[in-house]
């Protein structure tokens, strides 16, 4: 059959149409994984990809077709990196970089820097609570006691050190803590450590498992959040929705 259809496509994109499909009513080779930048023609590509499978006589239910833009792509490979040891994530990263031909930065790009101490020290002289996060980021239940209780404990002490004041707050990176986490937080000295719960705190709250409400950047959205009202109406919704 002849594939007229397909003469719009540059080289690329017709390889990767034709990927794996022989002659009609051949077995088709294994899943194919494109990675195109915008304006590359990639939906128009798997338009024909489909449209090719078909055509050699590929059963249409038997087509899965997965697409991701970048920010689902980088949300589902974050989501991935947090379930590994912190050991089997540095080395999947770097694997994923290389793959992509593409050079880890030893430190952030401006735009993700963090605050430098003089602006800690600016924000804390003017009345802004500074706490702890750890010293690099890792998910706490996904380390050993002992590089917990140093990513407790380093963190506190440099920000002490720096700020000269004593420092009683920490927030779980990611939210994630259990047990073992908590009661590490607890032996590194800190009064009230957050999680990324949804809700209000009533009296009684174990304050080393706080929830937290997520706020919006203008006033009354703010308002709404810190006063519960926000979760009143999600509560109100759900049942409604039942």
């Amino acid at each position: 059959m002849p594939d007229d259809y397909l003469k719009g496509l540059n080289a690329e994109q017709r390889s990767a149409v034709e990927h794996g499909v022989v002659n009609y009513g051949a077995n088709v080779a294994g899943p194919l994984l494109v990675i195109a930048g915008a304006g590359s023609g990639k939906t128009n590509t798997l338009a024909h990809r489909v449209a090719h499978l078909i055509v050699h006589g590929v059963d249409p239910g038997r087509i899965l077709l997965l697409t991701f833009s970048r920010r689902a792509a980088a949300e589902t490979i974050n989501g991935d990196l947090k379930q590994l040891s912190d050991e089997e994530k540095d080395q999947t990263i770097n694997e994923i970089a290389a793959s992509l031909r593409i050079r880890i930065p030893e430190t952030p790009p401006a735009q993700f820097d963090a605050i430098n101490w003089d602006q800690a020290r600016e924000m804390a002289d003017a009345g802004i609570e500074i706490g702890s996060h750890t010293v690099t980021h890792p998910i706490l239940t996904n380390i050993s006691d002992e590089h917990l209780q140093l990513e407790l404990s380093q963190s506190r002490a440099q920000i002490e050190a720096q700020l000269k004041r004593r420092i009683d707050h920490f927030c779980y990176p990611n939210g994630d803590f259990d047990s073992r986490v908590r009661e590490a937080a607890a032996r590194a000295g800190y009064g009230s450590a957050v999680t990324c719960l949804r809700g209000m705190n009533l009296s009684g709250a174990d304050p080393l498992t706080l929830r937290r409400v997520h706020t919006e950047s203008d006033l009354t959205h703010f308002e709404q959040s810190t006063s519960g009202f926000e979760d009143l109406k999600l509560k109100v919704r759900t049942i409604f929705e039942q």
